[in-house]
């Protein structure tokens, strides 16, 4: 019996001494720790400080409010999206490399599972207008705004555009020859034309014309082996016309 009293007084002590350290409000030092790992990695804390701290729980469950003063630092150059051009991202220059800058926020800091865990509140998320590293944009190729890979991309995208647009602005190719046949079905007339590169096959929508009439038609889609279902006739080759030029 005195040997189990002996046991209950020796243990005792221990768990109020266990108890008692769950219930210290948390260091600067474990804040600190807390704030760098909740930060991206390309922030860096340099100065950090409790400006106030209070309980807002109780004894059974306490959870301590702390409000903070920090300087951080950004240890690489930070980009934003600017514009997608043909998939090219665009980016600016949006925050220099060793740029400091304070932050102010709260922490809630509660004991879970024996482990203490934070929720932080940072003033404003300034943080989340720094940008970001280029290895962290990604959907395509990144050129970076007033770099020289920029103006490659423009004067290409430029040639680019005025190569279409002559395209575009180009006539539409006339020509001209005398008809020898042609057959009409599935409203298309199919005219054998002789011009001055040979006989050629072409298809209009159907048209009233006659056989030794000189006609004009514009340029179009060549076919090979074109299969007419309604004449049930293969051509080796037939231009499928915008339609004939007429006087």
């Amino acid at each position: 019996m005195n040997k189990l009293i002996i046991a209950i007084l020796v243990l005792f002590p221990v768990v109020l001494t266990s108890c008692s350290e769950k219930d210290n409000p948390p260091t600067t030092n474990e804040l600190k720790n807390a704030l760098i790992l909740y930060l991206p990695a390309h922030i860096e804390v340099k100065s950090f400080t409790v400006q106030a701290s209070q309980n807002l729980g109780n004894k059974v469950e306490p959870l301590y409010g702390s409000r903070f003063k920090a300087t951080i630092e950004i240890i690489a150059d930070l980009y934003a999206v600017d514009k997608t051009i043909n998939k090219a991202i665009f980016v600016r220059l949006n925050t220099l490399k060793g740029t400091q800058t304070e932050i102010f926020g709260k922490i809630k800091t509660q004991l879970y599972q024996g482990a203490l865990k934070y929720n932080f509140d940072i003033d404003g998320n300034p943080t989340d207008n720094l940008g970001k590293p280029l290895n962290q944009i990604s959907g395509g190729n990144i050129i970076i705004r007033g770099s020289d890979e920029e103006k490659k991309f423009i004067a290409e995208l430029k040639e680019e555009t005025e190569q279409l647009a002559g395209k575009k602005a180009q006539p539409t190719s006339l020509i001209t020859g005398k008809v020898l046949e042609y057959v009409t079905a599935g409203g298309y007339t199919y005219i054998n034309v002789a011009t001055d590169s040979g006989e050629k096959w072409i298809a209009v929508n159907q048209v009233a014309i006659e056989v030794g009439e000189e006609v004009t038609y514009m340029d179009g889609m060549v076919m090979q082996n074109f299969f007419s279902k309604s004449l049930d006739r293969t051509f080796p080759e037939i231009l499928f016309s915008s339609g004939l030029v007429r006087q």
